[in-house]
């Protein structure tokens, strides 16, 4: 799950503590790792149809 993380602006500058910033980048990790395993099974993570011409909703009826 995706925590929200508070930010605060001084001078201009957002800040975040190493621990944020840590638990930031392994939530973007996550999610890059999740969108290659479905580019692998052949789904289109970006909507519309897959390499075959289905859509989701047409797989979800298969």
């Amino acid at each position: 799950m995706i925590e929200v993380i508070k930010l605060k602006e001084e001078k201009g500058d957002v800040t975040i503590s190493k621990e944020d910033f840590e638990g930031l980048i392994s939530e973007v990790e996550s999610l890059i790792e999740t969108g290659e395993i479905f580019m692998q099974r052949g789904y289109n993570v970006n909507g519309g149809e897959d390499k075959n011409g289905r859509s989701q909703n047409d797989k979800d009826k298969l």
